[in-house]
């Protein structure tokens, strides 16, 4: 075990990562951002690749993380806390290790069985990045002493506000929507509501797409966004779409190139551009609802009060894994469009929402995040039966 700066002191098992990284997803994201914090963290970091969904062997990999593929593992594998965002249906096949964490991410009411029993047979715990999975996971039947919250976090040098102009403050309201073409995700709930709260036109709005090879084959896709944002055009409103991969730097514009980032989402876990749009200074509007609201109140955002619970199956990649009572929020539309009207006319609260949303997001940090994952790695290394127990200090309780 290596020693490090962590705050919390002690010496910290060495932390073997297993799975994508190259890729536009948001989890291999989230897993180069922990490999960089974790490396500058003094943590002895080593990683296994897999080619999961979205596998890209084009994407150009951060300095640092492409450093720690190079690196041969000097480190027994049974010294390690393996790490993975791999599906617990991969974990039998997976070098686990007799001490490992799950990361994982749902944004339904209930989990699939098959992945409890996975996850219960395969894994020491498992982490999620907010208070909505880890409850949902305890409802579900799985283990309230084997889960762990580690929160997502965001690099604040790369999304700032710099000399962007106060949100509001544009002639043309500018909405901005970052995501996937997922029906979780709501981009038909914000297109509707735009059409009802502005019906003569007049408004920006840039969807930031994931951009997708094989969409006709992913059922949880709905294939009429495009034809809905025509629709918008047709009545007066601009559209942007960017459908490419952009630079880090080119999102963090983006961001400060809106007022208002909107996702009247029917099921979200914690979202990165959230974080990011936070970051940059712009404020959101979204559904009350699940994983944001770790972050999130009125204080911070224009929130939308779900009107009632829909089937989670439909929305989701693996629908027949999904248990038939699953649900996710349905956004009440309504409520979309007065937040909207409330945009277009209080310009003042957008500046004020994106200052307070700015200041929150100050600690969110990937070192936070990286520190977080250090301490479940030592509680699952004691669980695992390596070590003694680790001093009631080093343990982070979940929110619950």
């Amino acid at each position: 075990m290596t020693p490090t700066g962590l705050s919390h002191g002690g010496t910290v098992p060495p932390i073997r990562y297993v799975g994508m990284l190259r890729s536009v997803a948001s989890w291999a994201k989230v897993a180069r951002e922990l490999i960089i914090a974790l490396r500058n963290a003094g943590v002895h970091v080593c990683v296994q690749e897999r080619a999961d969904d979205r596998f890209d062997p084009d994407f150009q990999l951060p300095v640092q993380v492409a450093e720690v593929l190079r690196t041969s593992c000097q480190v027994p594998d049974a010294a390690h806390v393996t790490v993975t965002f791999s599906e617990p249906g991969d974990y039998a096949q997976l070098p686990m290790g007799s001490a490992s964490i799950g990361l994982l991410a749902w944004e339904a009411s209930q989990w699939p069985d098959d992945w409890l029993a996975a996850a219960r047979r395969h894994a020491s715990r498992i982490v999620v990045p907010s208070a909505f999975p880890a409850q949902t996971l305890v409802d579900s039947g799985f283990p309230r002493e084997r889960i762990g919250v580690v929160p997502h976090g965001v690099d604040q040098a790369r999304f700032s506000p710099g000399d962007r102009q106060p949100p509001g403050s544009r002639e043309l309201l500018t909405l901005l929507f970052v995501g996937t073409p997922a029906r979780r995700k709501g981009l038909d709930v914000l297109v509707e509501a735009i059409r009802q709260a502005f019906p003569g036109g007049g408004i920006r709005l840039v969807v930031k797409m994931a951009p997708y090879t094989d969409a006709e084959s992913r059922p949880y896709l709905d294939p009429l966004w495009r034809n809905r944002l025509a629709t918008l055009e047709a009545g007066g409103h601009q559209v942007d779409i960017i459908d490419e991969v952009i630079s880090e730097q080119d999102m963090a514009q983006l961001y400060r190139a809106a007022d208002l980032l909107c996702h009247p989402f029917r099921g979200e876990c914690f979202p990165l551009p959230f974080l990011e749009a936070m970051a940059c200074g712009t404020p959101l509007l979204c559904t009350a609802w699940s994983g944001p609201l770790d972050l999130l109140d009125a204080e911070t955002a224009l929130l939308v009060p779900p009107a009632g619970q829909v089937p989670a199956a439909p929305m989701l990649p693996e629908p027949g894994i999904v248990p038939p009572t699953a649900t996710m929020a349905e956004p009440d539309l309504s409520a979309v469009v007065r937040q909207l009207r409330t945009a277009d006319d209080r310009r003042d609260l957008l500046g004020l929402l994106g200052g307070r949303a700015h200041r929150l997001v100050l600690d969110w940090t990937w070192a936070a995040a990286a520190e977080h994952l250090v301490r479940e790695a030592r509680i699952a290394f004691a669980q695992a039966g390596a070590q003694g127990p680790p001093a009631a200090m080093d343990m982070i309780t979940p929110k619950l």
